[in-house]
């Protein structure tokens, strides 16, 4: 495994490896290598060498913080805590080489800050992003970012919302860390498998197009076309508001759907 670790690090794009280390990590932190149980002692001595291999990787990532920060998430994400105290100096190194821009002061960031105060269970907000080198990343492969979009990242790093009177979710904005683009667009709010106490409310994605130098806001839905407006994030925070506040669940199915959003 080590070898092979430290093989795909010298050989392969950087993706690759970091695919390679996630699945060996989660097999580590259940005691499992190549779908044999280790014993305890044998899995933490692995662990050990692994982490001494990966004390060398961080070195050789000594210019590409941005990186450094993936491998350290991807142990701190199964368990694996030993190397996190360079951590604090790659951030640091991220913050100086890809600056945030202004945060957003939207009048909906504070609205959800005092519900973040006031309803802690149906209100999460993530802390403002210390850098963009997601959005770095995204650009390196064609994908440019909105700048309202990394305003709001750097006010807020992630929106969770959850309906204060009907199970079920208002809205849930993923971080920065985790945008991909399917289908040419970013997605914004994934969608969100259906349970049986919520089987009737609608829970398409959002996701965000640029076409011919605009930027739109897009409503994916499977059993309809694909509906678009123009790129409004404040617009989409105060309905995601009201949507926490949906009174009844006919109210979330009807006025307060995202299909009134976008029409």
């Amino acid at each position: 495994m080590l070898d092979e670790l430290s093989h795909t690090f010298e050989r392969q794009p950087f993706d690759v490896f970091l695919r390679l280390l996630g699945r060996r990590l989660q097999h580590l932190a259940v005691g499992m290598l190549d779908g044999r149980v280790l014993a305890r002692p044998d899995a933490e001595a692995l662990a050990a060498q692994l982490i001494d291999v990966l004390r060398g990787v961080l070195a050789r990532l000594d210019e590409r913080p941005d990186d450094a920060l993936r491998v350290l998430d991807a142990l701190r994400s199964t368990g694996f805590l030993a190397l996190e105290a360079a951590r604090d100096a790659q951030e640091a190194a991220c913050a100086t080489r890809y600056p945030p821009p202004p945060a957003a002061t939207w009048r909906e960031l504070a609205e959800l800050r005092d519900s973040a105060v006031r309803y802690p269970e149906h209100c999460r907000l993530g802390t403002p992003v210390r850098h963009v080198a997601f959005a770095a990343r995204l650009a390196a492969t064609g994908t440019e970012l909105p700048r309202e979009l990394l305003a709001l990242y750097a006010a807020c790093g992630h929106i969770v919302l959850l309906c204060r009177h009907v199970a079920a979710s208002a809205a849930e904005l993923c971080a920065g860390e985790a945008l991909r683009v399917r289908d040419g667009r970013l997605v914004l709010i994934e969608r969100i498998r259906r349970h049986p106490v919520t089987m009737l409310v609608e829970q398409p994605g959002v996701s965000i197009a640029q076409a011919l130098g605009t930027w739109w806001l897009v409503l994916e839905d499977e059993r309809a076309p694909a509906t678009r407006r123009p790129l409004d994030l404040q617009g989409l925070l105060r309905f995601a508001l009201r949507r926490m506040d949906a009174p009844t669940l006919e109210a979330l199915l009807t006025e307060l759907s995202w299909r009134q959003f976008f029409a």
